[in-house]
């Protein structure tokens, strides 16, 4: 689900190995851990949803049915309609110096300009207010601490990181085996 292993090692200590964990997993937190389609910023679920959404949105708003003409719009707001055809055109008429890098890099408005190194030379370089960065640092904490302390579903190890019933390194179990975080022995 989320391709990555430290992450699906924490999901399933909360919510339980599979199948019945990722079942339990509520629908907002498996959508943002969710691994982004390639070329979005959004996982697949967040794409099926938006599209659910926005069809019916489409089908049910009068404004984009019966009363979509120049009495309700006028034909300026008609033409002016009809010339933006991205989020890009949106942004570039309201802030051209935000969609600059996005054209430059002939590019998706929905798909992340930078990755983690730029948010590192961010927080570095003092970008990023220091009251969000040590918010950030008691998040990291607290979340390291709640996970240390939590009590493996399969075996007797206190912690997760001891345990090797995550399946998520090479290692094997005292009792010869172990699992492969999908609730299957290897």
């Amino acid at each position: 689900m989320t391709g990555d292993k430290e992450t699906a090692r924490k999901l399933e200590a909360i919510y339980g190995p599979a199948p019945h964990g990722i079942e339990r997993c509520d629908l907002v937190v498996g959508d943002l851990y969710e691994k982004k389609i390639k070329g979005f910023a959004i996982s697949e679920t967040s794409f099926i949803v938006f599209l659910l959404m926005a069809s019916r949105r489409l089908a049910s708003d009068p404004y984009l049915n019966e009363l979509y003409d120049e009495e309700h719009y006028t034909s300026f707001g008609l033409g002016h309609i009809e010339e933006n055809n991205s989020l890009l055109d949106l942004i570039k008429r309201h802030y051209p110096q935000v969609a600059a890098p996005f054209e430059e890099k002939k590019q998706s408005a929905f798909k992340p300009l930078y990755g983690p190194d730029k948010w590192k030379d961010a927080i570095e370089n003092k970008v990023v207010d220091e009251d969000i960065v040590q918010e950030w640092a008691e998040t990291k904490r607290a979340n390291d601490s709640f996970f240390a302390g939590m009590n493996c579903q399969q075996c007797t190890s206190t912690t997760l990181n001891g345990c090797h019933h995550t399946g998520y390194d090479n290692t094997t179990a005292l009792n010869g085996h172990h699992h492969d975080g999908y609730g299957s022995i290897v």
